[in-house]
């Protein structure tokens, strides 16, 4: 039988009850995929290929997220031009446990910074 995750939204199968990854109670009912969910930024990644990179790297997590190009002023680096990577709320803890993780590994680099 399909579980679901009402906190990450992630689907498990094999008589699992709690999620992996973020110990939430497994349902038998998929979460709503008609109720808008907040998004958060998590992540600053330098240039646009590591920010895609991020995304493709979530989205193999079943991740939602998207990018976009910010100027933030307060970080310093010469060329202020980031790209926020924004994810759903309910997948933020998730989402930057991975990307810790994948740093961590070298997967993803560290120029990026965390919001």
């Amino acid at each position: 039988m399909t579980m679901h995750c009402p906190i990450c939204n992630c689907e498990y199968q094999n008589n699992i009850t709690i999620c992996p990854d973020d110990g939430g109670l497994l349902t038998a009912h998929r979460p709503p995929t008609n109720v808008t969910s907040l998004t958060v930024d998590i992540y600053a990644a330098a240039n646009e290929i590591e920010a895609e990179r991020i995304i493709s790297f979530l989205k193999d997590e079943s991740i939602e997220a998207t990018h976009q190009q910010s100027e933030l002023a307060q970080l310093p680096s010469v060329n202020n031009n980031r790209f926020l990577i924004t994810v759903s709320t309910p997948s933020k803890e998730k989402a930057l446990r991975l990307l810790t993780n994948a740093r961590h590994d070298g997967i993803i680099t560290t120029s990026g910074i965390f919001l």
